[in-house]
């Protein structure tokens, strides 16, 4: 994948020209797009960190780590977390629903 597949795919994702969708479009799209879901999560996550636990531990898996990791920050909030990545690699940690899943169906065979 390439700077200007990602340009492309980004353009028809919005039913737009890639010809006419430049770079730095992409760009400007790619940071409106990070805000506004850490803005949304944030604010789903809200009351979870208004009555936070002694101790909060978070697990994080696949793409959405870094993403994470932003509205942690956002939100002045450090909980212990896990890395799935760190922890099992970065193939397991993107499709963790999948892996824990099957390790549940294999521990009942």
């Amino acid at each position: 994948a390439t700077r200007d597949a990602a340009r492309i795919r980004m353009a028809r994702s919005m039913l737009l020209e890639p010809a006419s969708f430049t770079f730095a479009d992409a760009i400007e799209a790619a940071t409106a797009i990070v805000e506004s879901q850490t803005l949304l999560i944030q604010y789903a996550m809200g009351s979870l960190i208004q009555n936070p636990l002694p101790e909060d531990h978070v697990v994080l898996s696949g793409q959405g780590e870094i993403l994470a990791r932003r509205v942690f920050d956002h939100m002045g909030w450090n909980p212990q977390t896990v890395s799935l990545k760190d922890v099992l690699g970065p193939e397991l940690s993107r499709v963790a629903p999948a892996h824990a899943v099957a390790m549940i169906a294999q521990q009942r065979v």
